[in-house]
């Protein structure tokens, strides 16, 4: 089973509902979403993504890889916090290491319908299925 079949009905009717023609400016504002919902624009990664993105709509190689050390800290920081029986650290460190692999997931070039959904995914994990779902509503027909 994928991850995909974890978003739940609502969400993946909700995915499905957003036309092809749409995905791109739907992710922006999927990205936007998740920056304000996790506070990880305090990363200079992050800083430095939103800039590349906005200035030319892909990331270097260098940037991604960076980007994905800081995903691979935020998921250290949270298995250390569990250990250390910490539980708000780890939800927080979580949501980080989740925003941040949504933001290299939905700035992956040429983004299929698929790798949306799995942007999405990461979304609703780092910010709530509820704010994802409210992001892509403004996408959604009817």
């Amino acid at each position: 089973m994928s991850r995909i079949d974890h978003l739940g009905e609502k969400m993946t009717v909700a995915v499905a509902a957003v036309a092809d023609g749409d995905i791109a400016a739907c992710t922006n504002l999927l990205i936007v979403a998740v920056i304000d919902g996790t506070g990880v624009d305090d990363l200079a990664e992050v800083l430095d993504m939103s800039g590349q993105w906005r200035a030319h709509g892909a990331l270097t190689t260098g940037l991604r890889i960076e980007l994905d050390a800081a995903r691979i800290r935020a998921e250290f920081t949270a298995h250390t916090c569990r250990q250390n029986d910490d539980a708000a650290g780890q939800l927080v460190a979580f949501r980080r290491a989740r925003a941040i692999d949504c933001l290299l997931r939905a700035t992956t070039p040429g983004l299929s319908r698929e790798e949306f959904a799995e942007a999405v995914y990461e979304a609703a994990a780092a910010i709530g299925r509820e704010a994802v779902i409210i992001a892509l509503s403004e996408y959604i027909p009817g």
